[in-house]
């Protein structure tokens, strides 16, 4: 792994501070979400000018309407086989003394243009989790917990093929980081199929904070996922991960440089057989401070 620029910027957008995810349609139009506000916001990568710059902002319709209630959205993937983004919220409380939103509980899926990378506001439709993460064994004592108790948390979303995939701040359940996988038509058409729970063995109080596909499985951001978990304050250190999809032994690809923001989100400029590049978007610092990073594979790929 190595630190290729910080040149990169992001221009014109709304809460810029608090950035929490990023998905592309196909390399110039992509869909960034903050964990504040109701809005998702359209942009345009320029890769000459290293540059990721807003367009006209999105609203989401919350299904409870209150100057209190948030989505808190945490994650954007985008799906060749549906084509159209999936935007997350957390599926968590807000604090030790929040009370339950339902509008935190929100998954949207939210149409695009395929030749033109537009998205269709007219075509967006929501789920939750909330029915399959209360009835699974393994997620339902942590929902409506508050994150500072091992409360569940999603803070990042991929999709592969007909699945999405979810990445889990927490619950840290038993020194392993979660990752759901669950069908779409299963949550959008309450259809049949099963909540698939993967679990990673990556330490007590880790959790991840975003996860994007590549070639050959995923990659994903871990750090720490409660302060409050083991008695310990954060350490705010952040590792990239590969993982294959299949087996519970990802691989730490090393530790992304130190500095005062949160890394929240991975942004794939570049897949190919023998290396990706990728942005890191870090909330609570100014444009999510873009970091690209370059990976170089050890056994490049043989086809794609």
């Amino acid at each position: 792994m190595e630190v290729v620029s910080s040149d990169w910027q992001l221009d014109g957008f709304k809460n810029d501070l608090d950035i929490s995810g990023i998905a592309s349609v196909d390399g110039s139009r992509c869909l960034v979400v903050s964990d504040e506000g109701l809005h998702v916001q359209p942009a345009l990568i320029d890769l000459a000018s290293q540059t990721i710059t807003a367009t006209r902002a999105v609203r989401v319709s919350p299904i409870v309407k209150s100057k209190k209630s948030e989505i808190d959205f945490e994650g954007a993937t985008y799906s060749e086989t549906t084509n159209s983004y999936f935007v997350v919220g957390s599926h968590g409380l807000g604090g030790s003394d929040s009370e339950f939103d339902p509008n935190r509980f929100s998954l949207f899926q939210i149409g695009v243009d395929p030749e033109t990378g537009r998205i269709d506001a007219a075509d967006m439709r929501r789920a939750s989790l909330l029915p399959w993460i209360k009835s699974n064994p393994i997620t339902a004592p942590f929902v409506r917990k508050p994150l500072e108790e091992n409360g569940f948390d999603i803070e990042g979303i991929a999709t592969v093929g007909d699945d999405l995939y979810f990445g889990l701040r927490g619950p840290n359940h038993e020194g392993d980081c979660l990752i759901l996988q669950i069908g779409i038509t299963t949550l959008f058409e309450e259809t049949g199929g099963d909540l698939i729970v993967h679990r990673l063995p990556l330490g007590k109080g880790r959790g991840l904070r975003d996860i994007t596909p590549v070639q050959g499985g995923f990659l994903f951001i871990a750090g720490d996922g409660s302060a409050k978990v083991n008695g310990k304050k954060s350490k705010k250190r952040y590792d990239l991960f590969f993982w294959d999809g299949k087996n519970d032994k990802p691989e730490n690809l090393g530790t992304l440089p130190k500095n005062d923001g949160k890394a929240e989100a991975l942004l794939v400029l570049e897949d190919s057989a023998s290396e990706i590049d990728v942005i890191v978007l870090f909330d609570s610092l100014p444009g999510g401070a873009p970091l690209q990073v370059q990976l170089r594979r050890a056994d490049p790929l043989t086809t794609r």
